[in-house]
């Protein structure tokens, strides 16, 4: 029974945490949907790729090359303060990037034409094409480019030593097969990528954990406080759970956040989820609280106010100093591995206890039958029948 309990706590915990979670990863996605934060990774790691933090034009024959073109709306534009030193020098750009709203509305709307994504196959064609500079020797007779004419081209470049130092390993490492140097780097742009991604998850992990500690004190989703109500409420803990059976039960019940085209449908969805659900949660009285109170008054009107204080603290103090902010710290840390983690924990816990409740079932009926025989007759007189057998009338004389 104590393992069920524990069992039990942990689901609505969990509960709670994936719904917290899938509300936090819709206002991400809302985040990233107007910043593009993922489209500025992207440029920045192909900037470093290429080389080309000092020379714009580099990437501007990149990202214009029609295989990335197609990736993306309208014309390409570099950032400014990408390439503030060059601009400097030339004098196109004697500031770098604007400051203020105007600043800012610029740059928002430069990143909504840039591609979030970019398939290895694309980069490497569009390195190995328009990288070279035109009106060279770059092809065979048949018009197809040579691994020769291509390394003596980059060999050629100059300004440029990253870019060329890629062009010529790529190429010597293919040994002459076009098709080798372009899996080569393809493999040298899915490295660099791995990296991008990697600062991108981190930040975006930061960014939940934010908006996970602004939720909690939003809407005060202290995990302590509702551990507490978990355990020792049978009835609420029940309910929990049987949300939690019915959540996962529903269609799109994924853990994934909705495309861009209903992540406000889903943010309002999960939403109401969450305060539907019965959670201990909020800074008004809870539910719970408030029905256990009235309960013990109406049991006992005389009962004692120590007993009354400690069923309703839920209710005129839902902030509890530290507690209450550790509380707050556990749901965003929580909230931080993400939605996907907790849907799958969550389908763990429902599948251990789908088996853990018919043992402790048929442990029961096992032990009540055991025990039922014996009182069947506990305490109760046992019947006994006595068989008197009356004599024949002539057996006396027969026997004289």
């Amino acid at each position: 029974m104590f393992g069920s309990t524990v069992l039990e706590v942990g689901i609505g915990l969990t509960f709670m945490f994936l719904l917290v979670s899938l509300l936090c990863s819709a206002m991400r996605e809302l985040i990233e949907a107007a910043s593009k934060s993922r489209a500025t990774d992207l440029e920045k790691g192909i900037i470093e790729i290429l080389g080309a933090r000092g020379d714009p034009s580099v990437l501007e024959d990149f990202y214009k090359h029609p295989l990335i073109s197609c990736l993306y709306r309208n014309s390409y534009t570099p950032d400014p303060a990408f390439f503030q030193g060059a601009a400097v020098a030339s004098g196109a750009q004697p500031n770098g990037r604007e400051f203020g709203v105007v600043g800012l509305w610029s740059e928002l709307k430069r990143r909504q034409n840039l591609p979030t994504y970019i398939p290895s196959a694309n980069f490497a064609v569009a390195v190995l094409s328009a990288m070279v500079p035109a009106g060279t020797a770059s092809t065979d007779a048949k018009g197809v480019l040579s691994v020769a004419s291509l390394r003596e081209t980059a060999a050629k470049i100059e300004g440029n030593d990253q870019l060329r130092t890629m062009l010529l390993t790529a190429l010597d490492g293919a040994q002459g097969d076009i098709t080798g140097a372009r899996k080569n780097l393809e493999a040298w742009y899915n490295a660099s990528m791995d990296r991008v991604s990697g600062i991108y998850k981190r930040r975006t992990q930061w960014i939940t954990f934010g908006l996970g500690l602004f939720a909690a004190v939003v809407f005060n989703i202290d995990a302590i406080r509702v551990a507490n109500h978990l355990a020792t409420d049978k009835t609420y803990r029940e309910a929990i759970v049987e949300d939690a059976a019915t959540f996962l039960k529903a269609p799109g019940a994924d853990g994934q956040v909705a495309s861009s085209e209903t992540l406000k449908q889903r943010l309002d969805t999960v939403r109401e989820q969450l305060e539907q659900s019965g959670f201990a949660i909020g800074w008004t009285c809870t539910p719970v609280a408030l029905c256990k109170t009235a309960d013990m008054v109406a049991a006992d009107p005389k009962a004692n106010l120590d007993d009354l204080r400690k069923a309703s603290v839920g209710v005129n103090r839902p902030f509890n100093g530290p507690s209450t902010i550790g509380g707050w710290l556990v749901t965003a840390l929580a909230v931080s591995l993400g939605a996907p983690f907790w849907f799958d924990v969550l389908n763990k816990f429902m599948v251990v206890r789908s088996t853990v409740k018919p043992a402790e079932k048929s442990g029961q009926e096992a032990s009540k039958d055991s025990t039922s025989e014996p009182n069947l007759t506990a305490g109760k007189p046992v019947p006994v029948t006595l068989v008197v057998q009356q004599a024949s009338p002539g057996g006396a004389g027969s026997g004289g």
